[in-house]
């Protein structure tokens, strides 16, 4: 986390102490999710770089090769080059699928980070309410009506 607001210039935040002298820390659940997200991204910034840099060089090497292809003079130079066009273009073709395919990956690997949050913010709400009834529970067995275990029967003699 503090390294993804240090990347911003934002301050960064590593809890404080309490009065008691206790360390109270972030909470990890509110951020872990949308860090691993953030990283996912930039993984995937990072390699789409180095596919972009590598279908350039590519391209390069095409376009060169089509400029000796257009000033052959022979036939076995026109079929040299136009074999080395074909292979550069079937590279090209190689990194635009890798291309997709971190496309696809990275949006998987998002939709299970989202699902991720979803069931940590559900747990954390499950847990609020299992805090509350317990706190409920916990009065009621301090009311003087006897044992709460046992229904009252109204109107019924004992």
């Amino acid at each position: 986390m503090n390294s993804i607001l240090s990347n911003y210039q934002l301050p960064q935040w590593n809890g404080y102490t309490a009065a008691n002298g206790l360390p109270v820390l972030p909470a990890q659940g509110l951020f872990q999710f949308p860090t691993a997200s953030w990283n996912v991204a930039n993984n995937a910034q990072q390699e789409l770089k180095t596919l972009d840099d590598q279908r350039q060089r590519l391209q390069q090497q095409r376009d060169q090769a089509l400029s000796s292809l257009q000033s052959a003079t022979t036939a076995s130079d026109v079929q040299k080059y136009h074999a080395v066009v074909t292979g550069l273009n079937g590279a090209i073709a190689e990194v635009a699928h890798a291309e997709q395919e971190l496309y696809h990956r990275t949006g998987y690997q998002n939709q299970q980070l989202q699902a991720g949050q979803q069931i940590y913010n559900a747990s954390q709400a499950e847990r609020r309410f299992g805090l509350d009834y317990h706190d409920v529970d916990a009065g009621l067995n301090w009311l003087p009506t006897g044992d709460m275990n046992r229904p009252v029967l109204w109107g019924a003699s004992r």
